[in-house]
């Protein structure tokens, strides 16, 4: 017999019209919506996973040759195409909610129906984000992250965890800025155009309150959930801020920076149900199954550094 603790006030929410098809669809909407790896990697895949253990076969983009034209010279015809890029979906987590019925005259039924949907949905993508950002760093490759990062000209200082680099509100434009850098000096492929940089809340403030900025209205809020989108710079990508960077024991934060076509990322809620009169209790308990994964196509695209904030909040006001 499973453990339950009871929620009480609320009646069952398979008698009050509560669709499990039509639920499930709503959760994957917004645990999409809600995720960050969607809008920062790519996800060339057509079709839809259902379950652990699926492969997913992506294109990679092809290397086209050139030569020089001759009038009459027929072509030289040869296949490039690169192996396609094949990934397993491996990744599960599991989520419940049990409600008692206690208090059929409650009218706000629909509402939690809405509540608990966006509950779900935050505390899955929030998961899969820390376990992102946790196994990051054994996906960069050398000449992307470090104090001498810069595949052709090893001098950008991008901070290590031992050594990071100390940001003000003076040189945080500056140092975002090398990791653009750092990736220009690559040979990935970045046919989106769109780059990204992941940032922890604190140095987003240092962002929010630079000088350099020329348009500082058009910087958002942070977060304090989780990962929220705070500007696009030119020059840098689009920025990021989250709570889910893990601080070390020093006080320095990783900077993630990633270019989109360097990793496929794919989601999908599923198995969502609705059980009432769970174990003769009077009551439904709703639970789902969230699968995802990830695969580093593109390891040149990939950029990591390490900062520690040097200044307190209230520096930018003094």
């Amino acid at each position: 017999m499973p453990t339950i603790t009871r929620a009480q006030g609320y009646p069952s929410f398979k008698s009050h019209g509560l669709i499990e098809e039509k639920y499930s669809e709503l959760l994957d909407k917004n645990l999409y919506a809600r995720t960050y790896l969607p809008r920062v990697t790519s996800s060339k895949y057509i079709g839809q996973i259902k379950r652990k253990g699926d492969k997913i076969t992506i294109a990679r983009e092809p290397k086209i040759e050139t030569e020089p034209y001759v009038a009459g010279k027929p072509y030289d015809i040869e296949t490039t195409l690169e192996s396609p890029f094949t990934m397993t979906v491996n990744r599960g987590l599991r989520w419940k909610q049990y409600y008692d019925e206690q208090d059929e005259t409650r009218t706000h039924v629909n509402g939690l129906n809405t509540a608990t949907i966006n509950a779900a949905a935050n505390a899955i993508a929030k998961d899969i984000e820390t376990e992102f950002l946790g196994e990051f760093p054994d996906m960069v490759p050398t000449g992307n992250k470090g104090n001498d990062a810069g595949v052709i000209s090893g001098k950008y200082k991008l901070g290590t965890a031992a050594s990071p680099i100390a940001l003000s509100f003076a040189n945080v434009i500056e140092y975002l800025m090398q990791f653009t850098a750092v990736l220009d000096e690559t040979d990935v492929s970045n046919e989106s155009g769109q780059r990204s940089i992941l940032i922890p809340t604190i140095v987003g403030h240092y962002l929010k309150s630079s000088e350099k900025l020329l348009d500082a209205s058009k910087i958002g809020g942070a977060s304090s959930l989780k990962t929220q989108q705070l500007t696009t710079l030119p020059g840098i990508g689009t920025i990021y801020v989250s709570n889910l960077l893990p601080k070390l024991d020093n006080g320095a934060f990783p900077i993630v920076c990633m270019t989109k076509e360097a990793i496929n990322f794919v989601i999908a809620a599923r198995k969502t149900r609705i059980i009432s009169d769970l174990d003769m209790y009077d009551g439904t308990l709703l639970r789902g199954y969230a699968i995802y994964d990830w695969g580093v196509a593109r390891k040149e695209g990939l950029a990591l550094g390490y900062a520690t904030p040097s200044q307190t909040a209230i520096a930018s006001v003094a």
